[in-house]
């Protein structure tokens, strides 16, 4: 166990770097030491950083931040590829199939998918429900009821679902969300996973997860921060293929 709380900031500073692929030799070195050091060396990373995270100081907001840096002007721009299970959630960043990871605490929410927005993205998307009819969503307060009774709220950049707690689910409706360029939105579906979409994206989901599988459709970019369920995987179809 690390007592000294700076340890854990420095470890959790040069992991980043390294999964950026921006730490130099000498810093690769050091966390080769620290993790040798406090007996952390050959456990799996989703275990090192499960230790971090029980100590808050890994912060995955951080590691977005650094990751959208790369993809500006002269950035370097790299594939991530990264796939880790933490606490109750698998955190990971889609981009047409490439993975990297993303903050920890995920929030309860059994019937409700909640979007908002992020900055600097504008507070703007389109969804389309299960009919085909299309909304832009806007600041504008108001209410669409799905037609298997589920509940839309928008209001001040959020998105809320409200299942039907009535009614059972059998068959998987679905929605699609796309988000403008220039914009980007945060999704929670119903299951409790998180998405942050960015601009020029497009996710299709279910209203409410059904059968063993929960399986959602990518165009674009976008975190996911996907609620732990063994009994049921969950997958992104992408155009490269199933992750």
């Amino acid at each position: 166990m690390i007592n000294d709380l700076n340890i854990y900031r420095r470890i959790s500073d040069l992991l980043y770097k390294d999964m950026l692929g921006l730490a130099d030799g000498e810093e690769k070195r050091e966390l080769d030491s620290l993790l040798v050091t406090y007996k952390l060396k050959g456990l799996d990373r989703e275990k090192i950083i499960a230790r971090l995270q029980e100590q808050e100081v890994f912060d995955g907001k951080e590691a977005y931040r650094e990751f959208r840096a790369l993809e500006q002007p002269g950035g370097r721009n790299r594939r991530l590829i990264w796939w880790t299970s933490i606490a109750a959630s698998v955190v990971v960043l889609v981009v047409a199939g490439w993975w990297f990871g993303w903050e920890p605490k995920p929030k309860g929410g059994n019937v409700q998918i909640m979007a908002e927005t992020i900055q600097p993205g504008q507070s703007r998307a389109v969804v389309t429900l299960a009919d085909g009819q299309q909304i832009v969503l806007e600041q504008a307060n108001r209410k669409i009821k799905e037609c298997d009774g589920t509940v839309l709220h928008s209001d001040s950049g959020a998105l809320v679902y409200t299942a039907n707690a009535e009614k059972t689910v059998t068959e998987a409706m679905y929605n699609t969300v796309s988000i403008p360029r220039g914009g980007e939105y945060r999704l929670e579906l119903a299951d409790g996973t998180k998405v942050w979409l960015n601009a020029m994206t497009e996710l299709r989901f279910p209203v409410n997860f059904t059968g063993d599988i929960r399986e959602v459709h990518l165009k674009g970019e976008a975190y996911f921060q996907v609620k732990r369920d063994e009994k049921h995987p969950f997958m992104v179809h992408t155009s490269m293929g199933v992750v």
